[in-house]
């Protein structure tokens, strides 16, 4: 029986015939039934928006509304109805609409609003959707903020599992996210982000660096590791990137330190056009092309710490990614602190305490190569 509208029932009969001289055997077979109603259409299609990422987008960001649609008879249309907040009328767009291939009944629906007609303000927008017989139309008006291109987004943390979506970008898959572990950060932390122009940073040897982000707050150090993401732009899919001769197997990360930047690494995605890798702290982080880290560039900058707290010259930051491992060891050989995945020292030991000043010898463990040396401690 296969229910039609509350009132109504189809009834489906169906019938074998078994022929002379068929073995005795156990038969299975698959069928598939397409209904068709003939008779009036009393029911209107059921109409959901899908909820965005984010609730603030940047403009030359890609903003997408999507819609999900159940109906029992032919789609005809959806429409988007949108303006920017004090605009008198709603201008209409038509969604372009797909079918399920799985369920004939579901279809999606989107349209893409093209970067440059993106401007600053609020964008209210609702959607409709009819079969020739029926329309539904949704009462709510749903609304996102677009910001200008280098405002600061932010997002509270919730100390469990979450994505901090910072971009977009302007093609699809070229994603700029946080990757957030439960406990990483403590709860309720403001987080911030920024895309920065490029042109106000410095160079690396002669190279404008490719995408910059900072991120808050800044020096924040974390309780686990947090995954980062940055998107690069690669519409035509030749494998560089858009404007540049720059291969994008050749992308690696790198961090700002305020004097010189310092290379993390990290693992290229050409499917999604990202480039991740796992930090330790917030600071302002670019792309650059590079070649796999050498053990100068392992070795963290900082010949001295002083980790008193004032937010200056408190930690080393080790140039590594990845599976590794970093082992301290005071100057009679006994390991004070290890280091899993996390490429900071903050200059304490196992027991949380600020070591005594002196001299400390590291050494830094990956599947390829082992990089040791000495730092020093003062207080």
């Amino acid at each position: 029986v296969i229910p039609t509208y509350p009132d109504l029932e189809t009834y489906v009969y169906m019938g074998s015939k078994v022929l002379p001289g068929i073995p005795n055997a156990q038969y299975k077979t698959r069928l598939r039934f397409h209904v068709v109603n003939l008779g009036s259409d009393y029911m209107a299609p059921a109409l959901a928006l899908v909820p965005l990422k984010k609730p603030q987008y940047r403009v030359k960001e890609r903003l997408t509304i999507k819609a999900e649609i159940q109906e029992d008879v032919d789609l005809k249309y959806v429409r988007l109805y949108h303006r920017y907040k004090g605009e008198p009328s709603y201008q209409v767009s038509s969604m372009t609409v797909t079918q399920d291939k799985t369920n004939p009944m579901r279809y999606f629906a989107e349209h893409r609003y093209p970067p440059e007609s993106m401007r600053v303000g609020t964008l209210e927008y609702y959607s409709e959707a009819g079969d020739g017989s029926n329309t539904t139309t949704l009462d709510k008006i749903e609304s996102v903020e677009i910001l200008s291109e280098h405002a600061t987004i932010s997002k509270v943390a919730s100390g469990e599992p979450e994505k901090f979506v910072v971009s977009e970008g302007n093609s699809d898959g070229n994603l700029t996210q946080l990757n957030i572990p439960a406990g990483s950060v403590p709860k309720g932390t403001v987080l911030t982000a920024r895309n920065l122009p490029t042109s106000s940073l410095p160079a690396k040897e002669n190279q404008a660096v490719n995408v910059a982000v900072e991120f808050g707050p800044s020096g924040l150090l974390f309780n686990r590791p947090i995954t980062m993401e940055i998107g690069y732009s690669d519409e035509d899919g030749d494998g560089l990137v858009d404007g540049t001769n720059i291969n994008e197997r050749n992308l690696r990360i790198f961090w700002y330190d305020g004097f010189e930047w310092r290379n993390l690494g990290g693992t290229v995605n050409v499917a999604s056009n990202t480039v991740s890798v796992p930090i330790s702290h917030f600071s302002v982080y670019g792309l650059f092309p590079a070649g796999d880290l050498t053990a100068e560039e392992v070795r963290p900058k900082e010949k001295i710490i002083t980790p008193n707290g004032d937010g200056v010259n408190d930690l080393a930051q080790f140039g590594v990614s990845g599976s590794y491992e970093i082992k301290i060891f005071n100057m009679f050989g006994r390991e004070i602190k290890n280091l899993v995945n996390v490429s900071v020292w903050n200059g304490k030991n196992e027991d949380g305490e600020t070591v005594e000043s002196g001299v400390y010898l590291y050494q830094v463990k990956t599947p390829n190569f082992r990089v040791s040396g000495v730092i020093g401690v003062a207080r």
